[in-house]
Order: structure tokens, then C-alpha cells, then sequence
């Protein structure tokens, strides 16, 4: 049964013209009056009772009552003329834009039970790690063939989203973005019935707006925290956090602690796990240094049987990129040295750590790691955070990993120690002082390219070796020809894409024709996405023909459309943004409408824009196509470099998952 807008659409219906009035002054010449909207939106109250604590939570979750207020000296919420900045969000860090619900269907499970504790590691794991960390080299500015949008300010004094100096595509206007795109999504929370598509038009907006604009989705989704859906009181908690706005922080606050400030929000009743887990989450987002004390109160005040809650708290904590990173890395070093916690929770910790770039904690981790006693999953954890925040320059660490990748009986932690070590060698350095600490690297990958120790782990060490070759261009030709030779003599598809993608990564020219003329002949959808990016990632404009004609063809998946599109923006094709309009335009099955919008975001500039916003405002369509275009409307006009999900994706550990956390982030 789908969810009635009630209590969303009653009380922030009336928002919409005033919103589109103060839109379009943001595109006015300086001096004129913008006037801001609404002042941020208090406690609602009444409506139906909230659901209790989802299953799975390990008891009941307490609650705090009367919780302090957490921020003594909030910022008052900004105004039209632009406020204050917030604190930038981490650069690094799932998956691309994705779409509505974009929980990784169809992908190969790497299964945990309800107590949190990994099982064994599907023999497509490759496949797993590449989907939670695609958008680092789709997105990541060191990889990233145009330059990344950034906000430029023109001769008129509007701020513009600039696509970087080989894009012929018109720059994003702010104002035309917000009357463009914020009002279309406005309107389907208020007024549509569908929880998916509001919920997707949710998130969308949180991505979408910067800090001049973010007041108003406070007002907007303040009241969607009482609705009758919980999907859209958890995306609301959580769009509300990617908004950044400062006055809805108490609001947060409140949900985190289910205070009765909190059941106010909520409509009365206990405020759910997920919608507690959300607003943890959204804390992290907001970047803002007020939410520690309510982010390290959870943390010592929720029994470890919230296992959810605690390990959102953490991953928040990660988020904290500002000037409270010292102290977010020692309260985190903490909860590594307490052997009391519980392991679920604590195999969170080292990839948080490792988000707030403090290279200080490297010795905590090998401590950490070094602990005969330490968790099997805190090791994965531990390994990958040591590939994120070590250097090459640390022999005793890259000879220890070495170590790891090749001989240890965990399959995961083998596998991530290969990834660790690619990092680490990427890294850029004097080659000649670092020889001895390269030339392990690149034996240890020959080898086991040539003839690995486990089956099951060379398609870990060919990403790795495509990934060290990105960073090293040209300096390993034996490693490069290994490489080549892999590919070669894999023929099972589902794992020839691996080969392909390292490819891609190697930045080898030479393999575009052999991959390109694999694509043609090769019939999987799974291996043709992958060797699409991987074409893209090459440069490889030979076959933006091939690509361009296969993106519209009917009756493919939606992954592999939105993987075409992708390598098309890769491309830079300059004819592929009118043949992906005219295929959504035209398109007849929701799956192909809905990939092609996918696609669609991939290109990031106006002239996709009104194809999106018309989908995204026809009542006639199927709800998967417009909650699809919605997204794409999100991203395509994101405020960052990397799609929001991609902060906790990038650098995360995939067995040690949190089932609540990767279904509010739609992580793979």
C-alpha cells in the first residue's frame, strides 16, 4: 500500500511558490533583494505513532530522555545572501549514482548473519569491492580525464558549476538549478504517493542544494520526519544531514537521542532504529564540529547490542573532517583499544580513522593489526585503512602486507591487503629512494598474476596491478605484460571484467582494441558494463561509436546502460548527451527509461536537465522511471565531486557490513 503524503504534504505544501520566488533571485544581478525562505521549522507534533525498533537490533534500544541540547552555540540558520560556509565533506571515501534504491540487485551477496559476523567470501568479491569503490576512479580527481565540477562565479556575479575546459557543454547555473530542479523535487515529496519516488526526490535535494538554499529543505523536510512512511522519515533524517543546513542539527540531535523532543518529530511514539541510524548518519554528513558530543554520547551511552546505532555513530565520526579531526581520531583510537566492544562495531573503526586522513593513527592500526587477540574483522578493516592513510616509505608496513596478501587464511583480509599495497605503490614518490619497496610490490604481483598462490584472489591482484600502473605510468613494462597475458587466458566472463578494468586502470592504449573488439563479440551484460568503463577509463575515443549505439539499445539492463553512459562521459563524447535524450525521450520499458537516466547523470550539465525534469514531473510514468530521473536530477547537479554515498563506500569494508546502514546508503 503506498504511503499518503498526509502530514509532508500539509505542511510544507505551501512552500513551493515561495521557494521558486526565492530561486529564481538567486539569479539576479547583485544588489537584488533575495529574500530567504522560512526560518528552519521546530518540533511537529500530532500524526501517527512511529514504528518501534526494527528486528534484528539485539534488544531494545534505550532512549535519552530529555536529551541535552547538544550544540550550546548553534549557528543561526542562514539567510539568502549565502551565510556561512560548512565544513567540506571528505573527497574520498559508495558507487555511483545509482538510482533509487540501488542495493546492488543482482549482485553477488557476501553474507553476514544477524549478529553482524562475516561468512565466506563469494568467489565475486572483486566484483563487490569494484562497486563500492568505482566512483574513486570514475569521479576521484586525480583520475578524472575533464576536470571535476567546480563553482565558478561569472561576470553577472551568478554562481555557476563549471564542467572543465574540454566539455562544450553550458556551465550549471545556480538559479537555474534551483528553479529547474529544486522545485520539480519539491513537489513530489509534497504531493506524490509513491514513498519510493519521494524517497528518492529526498535525497536527491539534500545533494543538490549548497549552503545558500539549504535552510529551505530544512522547512521542507522537517515535516516529512512525522510521516506515515518510514522510508521517507529515514531518508528525510538523512537528507537533512547532506543538506548541511546548521538549524536542523538540534532536530537530528534529537532523533539520535529519541528524545521527547524527538517523538515530537516523529509524530509521537519512540523514534525507529533505522530513523535514529539516519540521523547519525546525517550528523556525519553535516560536517558540522557541534555534532561530536552528541556522535561521542551515543557511543558510550547505547548497549553494544545497537550494534546498528554505535557503528553509524562511528562511521559519523569519520566524517568529521574539520577542526575536531584530532580529537574524532583519539576517541576512535579508544574504541580500538577497548577489548571490551564488541567486535561488529569495532571493525568500523579503522576505516573511519582512515577517512579523517590523521596519518598519526597508522601506528594504532598496526598495533591494532599486529594483535595476535584482534578480530578477524577488525584485521580486514585495519589492512584496508593502512592502504589508505600508509606510504611505501614504511618498509616494515609494506613487507607486512606483502605478507598478508600472499600467505594469511583469510581470504578477505588477503584481498585487501593486495588493494592496500596497490594504494601504497599509486602513491606519487622518488621511485629511485623507495626501489627496494617497488620492486617487492611489483615480483609479489607478477607472480601471482602469473601463477597465483589462491585462484580465487587474482582478480584482486590484477585490479591492484592496474591500479599501481595508474600511479607509475610506463615503469613497470614486465608487470604491464603480465597483465595483458592475464586477460588473455581468462575466458569465464564474470571474471574476465576484473582483467578488464585493471586495464582501464593501467592507462594502457595499446589494450583498447582488444577490449573494444570484446565488447562487440561478448554477449554478457556484466562483462560488456565492466569493459565499457574500462574503454572509458583508457580514453579510448575509437569506440565512442560502439558505446553511443549500445547505450540506447533496447531491452539491456539498467546496470550496463548506466555503465555506458558513464564510459561515454568518460569519452567525453560531445554526441552522446542527444542520443541519450532522444533513447529517454522515446524509451518504452521502465528498465531502459530508467538506465538511460542513469546515464544521463553521468553527463553533469543543463542540457539533460529538462529531459530529467520533465520525467521526474509526469504523473503518467512509472514510479522506478521517475524516482530514477530524480536521482539522476540529484546528481547531475551535486554540489560535490563525488556522489554522496561514495564517502562511505570508497575505503569501506564489504564483509563487515551493517544491513540497516547499507540500505539507507543503497550500498552494494
Amino acid at each position: 500500500m503506498h504511503s499518503r503524503p498526509s502530514r509532508c504534504s500539509r505542511l510544507s505544501r505551501g512552500l513551493t511558490t515561495t521557494v521558486l520566488t526565492a530561486a529564481l533571485a538567486l539569479s539576479l544581478p547583485p544588489g537584488a533583494n533575495a529574500q530567504c525562505v522560512g526560518e528552519g521549522g521546530g518540533s511537529v507534533g500530532g500524526g501517527t505513532p512511529s514504528d518501534g525498533n526494527t528486528p534484528g537490533a539485539g534488544g531494545g534500544i534505550p532512549s535519552l530522555p530529555d536529551a541535552p541540547t547538544t550544540s550550546p552555540s548553534l549557528p543561526a540558520p542562514r539567510t539568502g545572501n549565502g551565510g556561512g560556509s560548512r565544513p567540506a565533506g571528505p573527497t574520498t571515501g559508495p558507487v555511483s549514482p545509482s538510482g533509487p534504491r540501488g542495493r546492488g540487485r543482482g549482485q553477488p551477496e557476501c553474507g553476514i548473519t544477524s549478529g553482524g559476523q562475516a561468512l565466506i567470501v563469494s568467489e565475486e568479491s572483486w566484483s563487490r569491492w569494484w562497486n563500492r569503490h568505482q566512483d574513486e576512479f570514475v569521479w576521484g580527481r586525480e583520475r578524472n580525464r575533464r576536470a571535476a565540477p567546480s563553482v565558478v562565479v561569472s561576470g553577472s556575479g551568478t554562481r555557476a558549476l563549471q564542467q572543465g575546459a574540454n566539455s562544450g557543454q553550458r556551465p550549471l547555473r545556480r538559479g537555474y538549478v534551483y528553479t529547474q530542479v529544486v522545485g520539480p523535487l519539491l513537489e513530489v515529496i509534497q504531493s506524490d504517493a509513491d514513498p519510493a519516488l519521494r524517497e528518492s526526490a529526498i535525497l536527491a535535494l539534500g545533494e543538490a542544494v549548497d549552503d545558500r538554499f539549504a535552510a529551505v529543505v530544512t522547512d521542507t523536510l522537517l515535516p516529512c520526519l512525522a510521516d506515515d512512511d518510514l522510508r521517507i522519515r529515514s531518508a528525510a533524517a538523512l537528507g537533512l544531514g547532506l543538506a548541511g543546513d546548521p538549524s536542523a542539527l538540534p532536530a537530528l540531535t534529537d532523533l539520535a537521542y529519541c528524545s521527547n523532543s524527538g517523538h515530537k518529530l516523529v509524530g509521537g511514539g519512540e523514534v525507529s532504529q533505522r530513523v535514529r541510524t539516519a540521523a547519525l548518519l546525517g550528523l556525519g554528513y553535516s560536517g558540522a564540529p557541534e555534532a561530536m558530543p552528541t556522535l561521542n554520547l551515543i557511543l558510550e551511552a547505547l548497549p553494544d547490542s545497537s550494534f546498528e546505532m554505535k557503528r553509524a555513530a562511528i562511521m559519523a565520526l569519520g566524517l568529521m573532517q574539520n577542526e575536531r579531526a584530532p580529537q574524532a581520531a583519539a576517541q576512535l583510537a579508544g574504541l580500538l583499544a577497548d577489548r571490551t566492544l564488541n567486535n561488529t562495531i569495532k571493525a568500523a573503526v579503522p576505516t573511519a580513522l582512515a577517512r579523517l586522513g590523521q596519518v598519526e593513527s597508522v601506528a594504532t592500526l598496526r598495533d591494532a593489526l599486529n594483535d595476535r587477540d584482534t578480530d578477524r574483522l577488525v584485521r580486514q578493516s585495519c589492512v584496508i585503512a593502512l592502504g589508505q592513510l600508509g606510504s611505501l616509505a614504511e618498509p616494515d608496513l609494506v613487507h607486512d602486507l606483502i605478507d598478508l596478501a600472499l600467505d594469511d587464511r583469510d581470504e578477505a583480509t588477503r584481498n585487501f591487503a593486495t588493494m592496500a599495497l596497490a594504494r601504497l605503490g599509486a602513491q606519487p614518490g622518488d621511485r629511485q629512494e623507495l626501489a627496494a619497496e617497488h620492486a617487492a610490490l611489483t615480483k609479489a604481483f607478477s607472480k601471482q598474476l602469473k601463477r597465483p598462490t589462491n585462484r580465487n584472489d587474482r582478480p584482486f591482484f590484477a585490479l591492484a596491478s592496474g591500479l599501481y600502473l595508474q600511479g607509475n605510468p610506463g615503469a613497470s613494462p614486465e608487470l604491464l605484460a603480465r597483465l595483458v597475458a592475464a586477460y588473455d587466458d581468462v575466458s569465464n566472463p564474470s571474471v574476465k571484467g576484473a582483467y578488464a578494468l585493471a586495464l582501464g586502470l593501467s592507462g594502457d592504449r595499446s589494450a583498447g582494441r582488444e577490449l573494444r573488439k570484446d565488447f562487440s563479440d561478448l554477449n554478457d551484460p556484466v562483462f560488456r558494463a565492466h569493459c565499457a568503463l574500462a574503454l572509458g577509463l583508457l580514453g579510448y575515443a575509437e569506440a565512442d561509436t560502439d558505446l553511443r549505439e549500445a547505450v540506447t539499445a533496447k531491452g539491456q539492463e539498467l546496470f550496463l546502460t548506466r555503465s555506458l553512459g558513464t564510459a561515454l562521459m568518460l569519452l567525453d563524447d560531445p554526441r552522446a548527451t542527444a542520443a541519450l535524450v532522444d533513447g529517454f525521450t522515446n524509451a518504452r520499458s521502465y528498465e531502459h527509461r530508467a538506465g538511460l537516466a542513469q546515464a544521463l547523470s553521468a553527463q553533469r550539465h543543463e542540457e539533460v536537465v529538462p529531459a530529467l525534469r520533465a520525467a521526474v514531473t509526469d504523473d503518467k510514468l512509472d514510479g522506478l522511471s521517475r524516482a530514477s530521473a530524480c536521482s539522476a536530477l540529484g546528481w547531475v547537479v551535486g554540489r560535490n565531486q563525488l556522489p554522496w554515498r561514495a564517502q562511505l563506500s570508497v575505503g569501506s569494508n564489504f564483509v563487515a557490513a551493517s544491513p540497516t546502514v547499507d540500505d539507507l546508503l543503497g550500498m552494494p
